[in-house]
């Protein structure tokens, strides 16, 4: 089974994070792409960020690193804490992106979302 290597960014408001749903998925996921080995996942989680919701994060730290099977694939998911310098400013939906939304982190397993979010939200 391959492996898949994406980058993520936590981003929370308050006690909300931001969550975006692409438009061939029917879950809620971090803002984040998928990279290849020979990219740095920190400007992979930056650059997805300003592509999915026309912000610029500033990374804190990484959050952590998780492995899950999802959908039959193996996924390295590398996890960034973000702060946005303007969290009021609005949010605009990029290219792929069908939903954007903030999600109180204890309604997150009320919400279809992919099971990173659930494994990040444990740690919050």
């Amino acid at each position: 089974m391959d492996t898949i290597h994406s980058a993520r960014c936590l981003i929370s408001k308050g006690n909300t994070l931001l969550l975006v749903k692409k438009t061939k998925s029917s879950l809620f996921e971090l803002p984040g792409k998928e990279f290849s080995s020979e990219d740095d996942p920190e400007v992979v989680a930056i650059s997805a960020v300003e592509e999915q919701v026309s912000l610029t994060p500033r990374i804190i730290q990484q959050f952590g690193a998780f492995e899950i099977q999802e959908d039959g694939k193996n996924y390295n998911l590398a996890v960034f804490e973000c702060s946005l310098d303007d969290p009021e400013q609005e949010l605009k939906q990029g290219e792929g992106i069908e939903e954007i939304k903030w999600v109180p982190i204890k309604d997150l397993d009320k919400e279809k979302v992919w099971e990173d979010v659930l494994a990040v939200s444990e740690d919050l």
